[in-house]
């Protein structure tokens, strides 16, 4: 057995009370030295560590180990065992993984940097081309829809048909009146908002004659300034893009929204607090309704698949991860200028929401000024 030894040893004027024990090596068994050997061992010990350069050389809490010669005795191996050891000793963290941490760090910083640059890039190539943007947008290129106040208050809303060589007037169809009128372009503003609600897939609010109702913009209508509308009631009918307000977001899918299921896709035709009713674009196919409980556990399970996407919106190709703005939506098909390649068409469901930054609402003005390309099922 091996018995530690409590020895105190004095050190100038200080005293300190240590608790340690020696054993030796014999054959391949470490044994404990007897107490007369062990108080020796410590004193000689304690006396080396007092002397000039011994101790200093040693890290604390090192272990001493050493070989011992006596007379003709064969080397012996010793060691001095502390009690302070016995305490858990924290691990020395590796070098080579506090470096590697360091490199992920930099790395990190790296890239955040690299997006840093490229926000600043995009930043500033969009505060220079600004200024000739807004003059593009204000301009009154053909097709553009327009505001005018005449004279007694009252705002009409119409669309470019024809503009003039040099006089700076353009004739403006109003749904509410029969001919195209001449007007100065000064007396005319761009209306940016009702360009995207007259885009088909637009989901709006159309006041009719006696109520105001949940609609969703089809196509264009035959006169410049009105759409074709398809309501919550059931009606399709021409309206004039005047009585036209946009419709915002709510959670759920809204008359409007377009969705696919196991028999195809479908678009909801009317939606309420208790259910929701979907006509299948395939038109062999009857007419669905659902509670909202039942919706939601078809949306939850992945039975139904919705997309809320409306002109104007921030998109992404799933497959290839092109991004773009979207155009217009005729039931489940789409038109996207995505950036490189412009007027794309193709299923719904290869496109999904895309987070907005500085880049896709630069390219998002610039398609304002795009002609409009004619959308049709495939």
């Amino acid at each position: 057995w091996i018995k530690p030894l409590c020895h105190q040893h004095s050190m100038g004027a200080s005293h300190t009370e240590l608790a340690a024990f020696w054993i030796f090596k014999e054959a391949d068994e470490w044994l404990g030295f007897s107490p007369t050997m062990t108080h020796a061992l410590e004193e000689a010990y304690q006396t080396w560590l007092s002397e000039e350069g011994g101790g200093a050389i040693l890290p604390e809490n090192m272990q001493y180990l050493a070989e011992f010669v006596k007379d003709d005795h064969p080397a012996q191996r010793i060691c001095r065992l502390s009690r302070e050891l016995q305490a858990p000793v924290k691990a020395v963290p590796s070098v080579h993984l506090e470096l590697k941490k360091f490199e992920e760090q930099v790395r990190t910083l790296e890239a955040q940097l690299a997006d840093a640059r490229q926000a600043t890039a995009a930043t500033a190539a969009t505060s220079e081309l600004q200024p000739l943007l807004e003059t593009l947008r204000e301009t009154l290129w053909l097709g553009r829809l327009v505001q005018w106040h005449p004279d007694d208050g009252a705002s009409l809303l119409g669309r470019v048909v024809c503009v003039g060589a040099e006089n700076h007037h353009v004739a403006v169809a109003f749904a509410e009146v029969e001919e195209a009128v001449w007007l100065p372009e000064e007396a005319l503003q761009a209306d940016h908002e009702a360009e995207l609600m007259s885009r088909a897939g637009s989901k709006v609010y159309w006041q009719g004659d006696q109520t105001v109702e949940k609609a969703v913009v089809l196509s264009d209508a035959d006169h410049p300034a009105m759409v074709l509308l398809r309501t919550e009631s059931g009606y399709t009918t021409n309206a004039a893009i005047q009585d036209l307000a946009p419709r915002s977001e709510r959670p759920g899918p809204d008359m409007g929204d377009v969705l696919r299921d196991q028999n195809g896709w479908g678009m909801v035709v009317q939606s309420d607090h208790l259910c929701i009713c979907i006509q299948p674009f395939d038109r062999s196919q009857a007419s669905v309704q659902m509670s909202l409980k039942e919706m939601e556990e078809a949306l939850t399970t992945g039975e139904v698949e919705v997309s809320a996407l409306q002109p104007g919106a921030c998109v992404k190709h799933i497959a290839s991860q092109q991004v773009g703005i979207l155009q217009a939506r005729h039931e489940d098909a789409a038109s996207v200028d995505f950036l490189g390649k412009v007027a794309w068409q193709g299923s719904i469901g290869c496109l999904a929401a895309a987070p907005e930054d500085s880049t896709l609402r630069l390219w998002a003005q610039i398609c304002q000024l795009l002609p409009r390309h004619r959308l049709t099922k495939k």
